[in-house]
């Protein structure tokens, strides 16, 4: 994919979170589980008061100040959206005492840190966003310490979806980019990382999908929402429509995974 549509995608990314029926649907944590599955994360990445963690597309910075709020470790989130970040900005302002929660706009496949700097790198739905998820691999992997682990959540795939049907739904978020269970562990494991663990959460996603019916009455209405938000019209990119997304999902049969790796000495 060229330069410009790696820009695309991520523009539309970002319009898409900004949005007031995303906002509606999945509140301020973005994905399936909430802050409930956020902990079987922590505990994963082994956070403690000790450590410094890294939160790829933090959002509006819900995680991260739950994470420095509950295990006393020291947070930075980093987003590509300035609407987002400006949200977590005030988030952390708001608390008064989140004195270890920074958050700044930039992107996951370029991070802005020196090498080994961080002991715990935490992705939550957002490797599937990635249009180069083999760039933010080795990005990540060289930020990490030596034995610092990796923990993401994201959406699986199933089953494979067909060439035609996936360039249709290019735009239709996490589900074009979401990989197989060992799609994902391929990916990372290519770059160096190790120690690979894997648990299905996929009954998270299905409770969301409820969620979503139940606030807006169908993925019809969902869809038609996503389509009138001036966050998303503005990026000049087009929703795919919800009869692709349909097809899409009976084809893919999309689950719920989190993942952990080790980076090595």
């Amino acid at each position: 994919m060229s330069e410009n549509g790696f820009t695309g995608i991520k523009r539309f990314t970002s319009g898409l979170y900004e949005s007031g029926p995303m906002n509606e649907a999945m509140g301020d944590t973005f994905r399936p589980g909430g802050l409930a599955l956020t902990e079987r994360v922590a505990e994963l990445a082994g956070l403690h008061s000790g450590s410094l963690a890294l939160e790829v597309a933090c959002g509006k910075g819900a995680t991260s100040c739950f994470l420095s709020e509950k295990y006393g470790c020291r947070i930075l989130g980093l987003d590509l959206s300035l609407k987002l970040i400006k949200l977590a900005q005030k988030r952390v302002l708001n608390s008064g005492s989140l004195i270890n929660v920074d958050v700044l706009i930039g992107d996951s496949e370029l991070l802005p840190f020196k090498n080994s700097v961080f002991d715990a790198v935490i992705s939550e739905c957002s490797v599937s966003l990635l249009p180069d998820k083999h760039g933010a691999a080795e990005e990540i992997k060289r930020v990490l310490k030596p034995e610092g682990k990796l923990v993401i959540s994201d959406v699986i795939l199933r089953s494979e979806i067909n060439n035609r049907l996936k360039n249709q739904i290019t735009f239709a978020s996490c589900i074009s980019g979401a990989e197989s269970v060992e799609g994902y562990i391929r990916l990372f494991e290519d770059v160096g990382f190790e120690d690979t663990y894997v648990e299905d959460h996929s009954e998270e996603l299905k409770r969301l999908a409820w969620q979503i019916l139940l606030r807006f009455g169908s993925f019809e209405n969902f869809s038609r929402k996503l389509l009138q938000d001036s966050s998303i019209s503005e990026t000049g990119c087009c929703v795919a429509s919800s009869k692709n997304v349909r097809q899409a999902l009976r084809q893919a049969k999309p689950g719920y995974a989190v993942f952990s790796f080790t980076n090595p000495k």
